[in-house]
């Protein structure tokens, strides 16, 4: 079994192009997506809401061994440990890291902002400069 994992800062572009690097037919769990979709039908914790069914789709995937794509910023440790407990659940899975960079933290302030204007989550500019420090050193 295979995991894609589509990395990098918010804003950076993981939703439009990541799809691209990813075989035809795998699903891809994109907890923003999922959050915004919450949002729209009224609930009022839709990031917990996501968080939530993003992470059921993972074991459902992991326990039927079925390839399936993530998007992550790891701009958390959390991330990282998240990471390694995938990891660890088969050692003879494969992860396989798509990571989308840049060192312009202007690229990604102004995509997120424009996608927060259109009803997408807000990012804070501290967070993704955070965000960029940490991939700078990943």
């Amino acid at each position: 079994m295979i995991m894609y994992l589509i990395a990098g800062p918010p804003g950076i572009g993981k939703s439009t192009n990541g799809k691209a690097f990813i075989p035809a037919g795998v699903p891809i769990i994109d907890h923003d997506l999922a959050a915004y979709q919450y949002k729209k039908r009224g609930f009022t914790d839709s990031q917990d809401a996501a968080s939530l069914a993003s992470n059921q789709r993972v074991q459902s995937f992991l326990a039927l061994q079925q390839d399936f794509a993530l998007e992550l910023n790891l701009g958390f440790a959390s991330h990282y440990g998240f990471l390694k407990s995938l990891a660890r659940y088969n050692p003879s899975n494969r992860i396989h890291l798509v990571l989308f960079f840049t060192d312009d933290a202007n690229l990604c302030l102004d995509r997120a902002a424009i996608r927060f204007l259109n009803g997408g989550h807000e990012v804070k500019a501290e967070a993704l400069r955070k965000c960029i420090r940490t991939h700078y050193h990943f």
